[in-house]
């Protein structure tokens, strides 16, 4: 399912931000509880990035409302 235009600009932003800085405190970066290697970061207080870390680089696993992407991270 496609973001809303709006949305996907903050999803920009904040892929952008987590390049420059993944301790940016608006990130409100956190590690997943009972997930291995499965962090999430805030676009929105509605919307979520779920990503992995592997090798310095940053895989995203799920972009969406935050009780859907958290649902299946």
């Amino acid at each position: 399912m496609a973001l809303p235009p709006t949305i996907q600009k903050r999803v920009d932003r904040t892929l952008e931000r987590m390049e420059e800085n993944i301790r940016h405190p608006s990130l409100r970066l956190g590690k997943l509880r009972g997930q291995k290697n499965i962090w999430e970061v805030s676009v929105t207080m509605k919307y979520r990035i779920t990503f992995e870390i592997h090798s310095g680089f940053y895989r995203v696993r799920a972009v969406g409302e935050h009780d859907d992407v958290l649902r299946n991270p």
